[in-house]
């Protein structure tokens, strides 16, 4: 009789192991709560820009933005990749613009 109360026991636990293993919803969420400390960073920089009249708070500002702000737009397509299946994932990198940065010419 005890093998046939163990059984629940073990089918629970190859559940548990098998949801462990399959990557998900809950895979992104550690690379998607940097990516959008980042990227709130860089967001507040770019609303930051000071007057012309101050070439050095102008300067120190720009390298700010490009230290905080570069790479954003690709970083932003791969983490649509990667959470493609979290709604509220999804939910939370469409809300962004998906080119920030500025492209330069070849």
């Amino acid at each position: 009789m005890r093998r046939f109360t163990l059984l629940p026991i073990a089918a629970g636990a190859l559940i548990l192991a098998s949801c462990a293993t399959t990557p998900g919803p809950a895979g992104c969420q550690p690379a998607l709560n940097d990516f959008l400390e980042r990227r709130e960073i860089c967001d507040h920089l770019r609303g930051e820009i000071p007057d012309p009249d101050d070439p050095d708070g102008l300067q120190a500002a720009i390298a700010a933005i490009n230290q905080h702000c570069q790479g954003t737009d690709e970083a932003l397509r791969r983490m649509k990749a990667r959470c493609a299946s979290d709604p509220d994932a999804m939910a939370q990198l469409n809300a962004l613009a998906p080119r920030i940065e500025r492209k330069t010419p070849h």
